[in-house]
């Protein structure tokens, strides 16, 4: 059994007096409730395709980041073995 009505009442000690409020209740039609999910789903695919977005230009700034950190990796040990061929040896 759903109310029709739901009667609020407010009490306020410091001045004694009590406020009643009748709100009148109603049944939300099939109509809206349709539409209203059918925006809530509207919303939430507009809100997934939003994120994969998101999630798209993440990922190709990852993989632009780590090509760079291999790229520097690759230039440090050439660097590396640079040196150690031109390293005197010590022993003679």
């Amino acid at each position: 059994m759903n109310p029709t009505f739901l009667i609020l009442v407010h009490f306020h000690s410091h001045y004694h007096t009590v406020h009643v409020q009748k709100l009148h209740l109603r049944q939300p039609d099939e109509n809206s409730l349709q539409k209203k999910n059918k925006n809530n789903l509207q919303d939430t695919q507009e809100e997934r395709r939003s994120l994969e977005s998101r999630l798209q230009a993440a990922r190709t700034i990852l993989r632009s980041q780590d090509e760079g950190l291999k790229h520097r990796e690759e230039e440090n040990r050439q660097v590396k073995s640079k040196l150690v061929e031109r390293k005197p040896d010590s022993a003679t």
